[in-house]
């Protein structure tokens, strides 16, 4: 007898869950049938989701950003085939699906058979979806393209997914520099300069003061190792802290935008995805002062999202949206020429696509530009660092070598 798992709805509609032992599949279906259930998914037990490996305590409360566009374009690809949308997300809740995604779909496809709208459904998600999500699928349950927002959707993520994917590619060789540099300096410190300190001691030599500092350093490190990992643990939480807290947001967003480089990639990146966003909604017939009310939320720098909101208030009050950009001293000189472009042709929500497109073009020769400067200079740095402290060390022998004769 093998056990299976099922989902099955009720002839009320009530989704029931449960196991049922049987010889084969097909008498666990016909068993189930005679109940009056009527099964939509069912799985072996020994490869059901619910292993231990799979159980909601070990699953993402949200599905990452890959899954978001992995389950929009099937969701979509159902809907154009004319399936209800209550079965489209039991069967979006697919094998092939990670298990975030899969629970996202039940969820949605509960409150859906409930009586609320797909759009509703997404907007009680919160944060674990976009707002701008419920907003263009509400758009396109109403004007009856739900499939073709689906895609508009999935496309615009899979796209973001893909500059965000190279922005990351590019910063894995630096930042392995940065932990081979962090390396060294851990091993000079802990296995070096304990097996040199008897023999410097014992000679007397004279000491640097970068190799001074060292051996104090991995002194107090071999004599109070608890305390060392203690104030170096207590250091590390304090700097996080300080990174992450909101108290500093605004002054981390302010001094992102006025780096050198950095500045530049900020804007080229949050302008994209608000182009992306701004006229995805206003492409699906959405009201502009809503529009730039959700696409706040896509935003992730306190000063573009300042931005967003004054431009709203100079909306409502008869302002046109390219010069109420302009005026806000954020967003990128030739996204702004684009946007007045498409008022003036009545055409702003393919400018505004055309200006996401322009952007995270010119964020990804950003990323190249930073890379290709940003790695010799970390190998130089690494290379200093290293050879500064084996020099001190070796000054130092050559120095207890020479006071010993």
């Amino acid at each position: 007898m093998t056990s299976f798992r099922y989902e099955a709805y009720k002839p009320s509609g009530e989704v029931v869950r449960g196991s049922i032992e049987a010889d084969t599949r097909t008498s666990a279906l016909a068993e189930l049938a005679r109940s009056r259930l009527s099964v939509f998914k069912m799985n072996e037990a020994a490869a059901s989701k619910d292993s231990l490996l799979s159980r909601d305590v070990f699953v993402r409360s949200a599905p990452t950003p890959n899954q978001r566009a992995q389950f929009l374009r099937e969701l979509a690809s159902l809907v154009a085939a004319r399936i209800p949308i209550d079965e489209a997300l039991s069967a979006a809740a697919s094998e092939d699906q990670s298990p975030a995604a899969g629970a996202l779909a039940f969820r949605l496809r509960d409150r859906v058979m409930a009586g609320k709208s797909l759009a509703d459904a997404m907007l009680e998600e919160g944060a674990r979806l976009p707002l701008a999500y419920s907003a263009l699928v509400r758009a396109g349950e109403e004007s009856g393209a739900l499939d073709e927002v689906l895609n508009e959707l999935a496309t615009a993520q899979e796209q973001e997914n893909d500059l965000a994917g190279e922005v990351r590619s590019a910063l894995i060789y630096p930042g392995l520099l940065g932990v081979v540099a962090a390396l060294s300096l851990v091993f000079i410190v802990t296995v070096l300069l304990p097996a040199l300190r008897p023999l410097i001691e014992e000679t007397g030599g004279n000491v640097p003061q970068p190799a001074r500092a060292l051996m104090w350093l991995s002194e107090l490190v071999s004599a109070r190792p608890l305390l060392s990992s203690t104030i170096a643990a207590s250091i590390g939480a304090a700097v996080f802290q300080g990174i992450s807290s909101r108290a500093l947001k605004p002054f981390r967003d302010r001094l992102s935008l006025t780096l050198p480089a950095l500045g530049h990639l900020t804007q080229e990146l949050q302008s994209a995805r608000i182009c992306r966003t701004l006229g995805l909604l206003l492409s699906n017939r959405v009201e502009p002062l809503r529009a730039l009310e959700i696409t706040q939320s896509v935003a992730s720098n306190s000063e573009f999202r300042s931005a967003l909101r004054r431009a709203r208030d100079d909306i409502q009050n008869g302002a046109q949206l390219g010069p109420s950009f302009r005026d806000r001293g954020v967003f990128p000189d030739q996204m702004i020429r684009l946007v007045e472009a498409g008022e003036r042709s009545g055409q702003t929500p393919d400018m505004l696509r055309r200006a996401a497109d322009l952007l995270e073009r010119r964020g990804r020769r950003t990323v190249e530009r930073l890379v290709a400067l940003l790695t010799p200079m970390l190998t130089l740095a690494l290379g200093l660092l290293v050879g500064g402290l084996v020099l001190s060390v070796m000054t130092t022998l050559m120095s207890a070598n020479d006071a010993a004769f």
